[in-house]
């Protein structure tokens, strides 16, 4: 049996243990260099972009923002890793009301050398949500529910909640989130909030990752 993964802590513990290295034996392999240099290309066209659309709004980021060893720093801690510059360019672009620097910053701060950066990417973003239970109630019944996947609106009759509470909760997490719009007569789409990557809901489902959420 041949698992591939990122080096996460979690899955570090399970291979070292004892009863773990008798069967099992696990090998770096080095990041491809062809994929950090997609990611590279990608960062680059993307900081450019949103330089752009920025600047049409009257919002002036700099020439070259934000600079060659920013995005470099973020090839660095993807390890290749697509889904990473991905969700870093999503949450930049994702703040309609925030500044694009102020939220490059929040994902600067993370450490360089962590061993899980999507880990950490995951808890900069949910950052911007007021951490009560309530969020974390919408949360967890809108993606880790067994039964069915819901839709805001479900969540707050789940929930017992004044209606809209859930979706505007919900707002700020567009970069990793897949919200439906309201249905309406006019718009009869009935999809359900998910995931726009695996590996969040991955994250959210085991406490040693997410730690409180």
């Amino acid at each position: 049996l041949l698992v591939a993964s990122r080096r996460e802590t979690h899955l570090c513990e399970i291979f070292d243990a004892v009863s773990t290295s008798v069967i099992c034996s696990y090998k770096n392999v080095d990041t491809d260099k062809t994929a950090r240099a997609d990611i590279s290309t990608y960062l680059e066209d993307e900081f450019s972009r949103i330089s752009s659309e920025f600047l049409a709004r009257g919002v002036a980021l700099g020439i070259g923002w934000p600079g060659a060893e920013v995005q470099e720093q973020l090839v660095r801690r993807s390890c290749g890793v697509f889904v990473f510059a991905k969700t870093v360019i999503q949450f930049i672009d994702d703040g309609r009301f925030s500044h694009p620097a102020d939220r490059l910053a929040a994902v600067m701060a993370g450490s360089p050398d962590s061993t899980t950066p999507l880990d950490d990417l995951y808890s900069t973003i949910l950052s911007v949500l007021p951490y009560e239970p309530l969020t974390l109630r919408i949360l967890h019944a809108a993606l880790c529910s067994q039964s069915k996947a819901w839709t805001p609106e479900e969540c707050d009759l789940l929930l017992g909640i004044v209606p809209g509470k859930a979706r505007l909760i919900l707002s700020g997490l567009h970069s990793i989130l897949h919200i439906p719009q309201l249905f309406t007569p006019w718009l009869q789409s009935m999809s359900s909030i998910c995931s726009q990557h695996a590996s969040f809901t991955d994250y959210l489902g085991d406490e040693r990752r997410s730690r409180k959420w």
